[in-house]
């Protein structure tokens, strides 16, 4: 499978289709418009294009619509490909007020392109970090790896968490996680040995049975204390005089009230029942004069009549009596009351006073002791939980200064195996990429911590600074050695253009005619006429 048709109105613009085979040559003059052929194949494939104001790669929307050419509305680049199984492909990609909005690219489902050449130049020219990250996940380092139980252990774990995480991934995912566990195991050492330095150096050993012999000693003063009864403060007693003296002055007051009340006599049964009669009368009469006749027998009124006032008086001198009577009695209770709270008051305050007294004779020796072995115990009761904080302190740092070692050796070995087995794996990727140089040439690679230099051996000698069309051709190489052949994948080389001579052009192709996958060349020269490629004359001058 391969990209068999291009157009699209990028740059000077491709207004009708380009016919391109699996092996294709570009050619023209300077200018005539080769690089806008490889910008649409790489946009319409890879949403992204080479060698655009000054910079190697570009795929940011706001920076790819400068690409935009005559034709078509609003300001659209618009890019159509066909497939060589007749599938069709389309990058769009509009101009905004600020800078382009997010492209449209369409292509057949599960399709799956790659650029080799440009993959190999990001990843192999660039950091040693990045080439070992690239290289990890190209090389089958898995059987070349042997791995220590507790590291092989490691791997496991993290495979069953993902799946589909590369060897090489992994192992820095160990190193990662257990560098970490050692940073923070010195800080929490560190913080241990803050705490030790709070506490204090120098420890004698305690035993707890001290402590409890301490809290026995202070529990037996406690004891002899509260056998005396509660301690009685001298307020308690002031207060139960008060008391007295309130109870006294209230019971005073109530026997002059009676005093006053003494001439008054009671209100008896029958005039009891009077008082039940006048009232009754009296709400009859208040009903009477609401009636022209008379309530009770309907006849005319005639003739002098009691008055509802005359039978509230009467009733007003016999009440009066009643609630100075009743007043009389509720005070005698009060008396009654208050006499004998008195009585209780002043057992309590004399109790008091006395006990007080003999309080205050004691022998006040016995809440000396106490207070020195309360003091005492709590200050071995503090000793030995920082004794024991500190051995608590001692275990844990011991426990984490073993797993740093554990972590170390961990971190070391998944290190060391991981760069032994990329070495190994090294020797054969470089076999494997010799296979697409010419004969005189063999690949090279020297992949430290600190850099990533490719090369090649050239009669028996290292050169790592290679002529230009060395250079497209060891990177073509690498690109051709790590591309498979899987029928989902479309694999698109497109080297950057060199001043080839004929004769070298000409080993360039033969070399890529067997690649898996599309190579595109470029070229300012007619280039040999060889079988199986195809050459794309570019006459035109672009806008």
């Amino acid at each position: 499978m391969h990209l068999q048709r291009i157009k699209g109105n990028i740059k000077g613009g491709i207004p009708n289709y380009i016919n391109l085979s699996p092996k294709t040559v570009i050619w023209g003059e300077n200018g005539s418009g080769k690089s806008t052929i490889t910008n649409a194949i790489e946009l319409v494939c890879g949403g992204f294009a080479s060698d655009v104001m000054g910079r190697e790669v570009v795929r940011k929307p706001s920076d790819l619509i400068v690409l935009k050419g005559l034709g078509l509305p609003k300001q659209t680049l618009k890019i159509q490909g066909e497939l060589s199984n007749g599938s069709h492909l389309m990058y769009e990609l509009r101009k905004t007020e600020k800078g382009a909005g997010r492209p449209r690219h369409q292509g057949p489902q599960g399709l799956v392109v790659k650029f080799p050449f440009q993959e190999v130049k990001e990843n192999l020219t660039g950091s040693a970090d990045k080439a070992k990250a690239w290289l990890s996940s190209n090389l089958p380092i898995d059987k070349y790896l042997q791995v220590s139980p507790q590291l092989r252990d490691q791997i496991n774990y993290y495979r069953d968490t993902n799946p589909n995480a590369p060897l090489s991934e992994i192992l820095d995912t160990i190193q990662e996680v257990h560098k970490r566990r050692i940073k923070e195991a010195k800080t929490e050492i560190k913080a241990c040995e803050m705490t030790k330095e709070m506490l204090g150096k120098d420890f004698a050993p305690l035993e707890e049975y001290v402590v409890k012999q301490a809290e026995e000693r202070a529990n037996e003063f406690l004891q002899q204390i509260m056998s005396m009864g509660k301690a009685i403060q001298k307020q308690d007693v002031e207060v139960a005089m008060e008391q007295l003296i309130k109870l006294q002055k209230e019971a005073e007051s109530v026997r002059l009230e009676l005093q006053s009340l003494q001439g008054v006599q009671g209100v008896s049964e029958s005039e009891r029942k009077e008082i039940e009669t006048l009232e009754h009368l009296y709400h009859v009469l208040v009903l009477d004069q609401q009636y022209q006749n008379c309530y009770v027998c309907n006849s005319p009124k005639t003739g002098k009549r009691i008055q509802p006032q005359q039978v509230l008086d009467l009733l007003e001198q016999v009440k009066s009596r009643q609630q100075a009577s009743q007043k009389r009695t509720d005070l005698e209770v009060n008396l009654a009351r208050l006499t004998t709270e008195f009585t209780t008051q002043q057992a309590k305050y004399n109790s008091l006073a006395q006990a007080f007294d003999v309080q205050q004779r004691y022998d006040v020796d016995i809440h000396h002791k106490y207070n020195q072995a309360v003091k005492e115990h709590e200050s071995l009761k503090t000793k030995y939980k920082n004794f024991e904080q500190v051995k608590d302190l001692n275990s844990k740092m011991e426990v984490l200064k073993k797993s740093i070692e554990e972590d170390t050796l961990l971190v070391e070995q998944a290190a060391q195996q991981s760069s032994d087995a990329i070495q190994q794996a090294i020797e054969v990727f470089c076999q494997s990429v010799t296979q697409f140089l010419p004969q005189q040439y063999e690949f090279i690679m020297e992949l430290t911590n600190n850099y990533c230099r490719i090369g090649m051996l050239k009669y028996g000698t290292k050169c790592f600074a290679v002529s230009g069309a060395e250079w497209v051709s060891m990177v073509l190489a690498i690109a051709s050695a790590t591309t498979e052949n899987d029928p989902n994948c479309l694999s698109i080389f497109i080297p950057e253009e060199r001043a080839f001579d004929q004769e070298s052009f000409q080993h360039l192709m033969l070399a890529l005619q067997n690649v898996q996958g599309q190579v595109i060349l470029t070229s300012t020269h007619c280039p040999p006429s060889i079988e199986g490629w195809t050459n794309v004359h570019c006459t035109y001058i672009p806008f």
